[in-house]
């Protein structure tokens, strides 16, 4: 609920009735999983993220970014660890570009991965690499040095400390398809059916047949859609 919860606030000064709708939307889909869960499981203690960015998605012709912090391996068809850190955040400074707003990205997510790398090793497992995982192929040209476009020279020199990184090998970062990036769902709102999609990859949720007949026994108030659902099935 990380997103709904930014975005939301970021509206809080001005706000409407659509603004009122969309919270009583998150409170009842809060209601509809009371008791959702994240599960750490054994790992490698090896540090891993995704990182992604939504280009002009909030307001004043702004972007946001996200990442997706958890322990993992070397092994990437592994299922994916809950997280340790999340950023979802509204990027710093307006961006010209779908490929610099992912880079900002980068430049954010490796600020947010130096001090849980340094952490690790003082807990006794220092890191190689971190796998620093992106979807945009420009963004991941102009971090590892494999690429140099004109344009890049209007980005904020600041943000080519990832680079630096990159180059002293404290991150790897790489590229894979949009569908297998975390950062994603922490980006922008999302259709139900891929909610659905996401939820069991990221909580895991714990039905509790004796709080349903309580709430119905003291007439506790259940979601709409939680109502919907229980009436469908009798």
């Amino acid at each position: 609920m990380l997103y709904p919860v930014s975005k939301l606030s970021s509206m809080q000064a001005h706000p409407t009735r659509a603004v009122r709708d969309d919270v009583e939307r998150l409170l009842n889909y809060a209601a509809t999983y009371p008791n959702a869960l994240t599960v750490i499981r054994p790992s490698s203690m090896v540090l891993r993220a995704d990182s992604d960015a939504s280009y002009l998605s909030e307001s004043q012709s702004r972007s946001r970014g996200a990442g997706y912090w958890y322990l993992g391996s070397d092994d990437t068809s592994e299922p994916v660890n809950a997280a340790v850190d999340i950023v979802c955040t509204i990027l710093p400074t307006v961006t010209s570009s779908t490929a610099e707003s992912e880079y900002v990205a980068l430049f954010i997510n490796g600020q947010k991965g130096e001090p849980l790398r340094n952490t690790l090793f003082d807990l006794g497992y220092p890191q190689g690499a971190t796998p620093l995982k992106t979807d945009n192929e420009c963004a991941t040209g102009i971090a590892t040095d494999s690429i140099q476009q004109r344009r890049s020279k209007a980005i904020l020199m600041r943000f080519h400390w990832i680079r630096e990184r990159v180059r002293l090998g404290h991150f790897h970062v790489y590229w894979r398809p949009g569908d297998e990036n975390i950062a994603d769902y922490f980006t922008k709102a999302h259709p139900v059916h891929h909610i659905r999609r996401m939820r069991p990859a990221l909580v895991t949720d714990i039905y509790d047949p004796a709080d349903l007949a309580h709430r119905w026994a003291h007439h506790i108030p259940l979601c709409p859609l939680m109502l919907r659902a229980l009436q469908q099935l009798g």
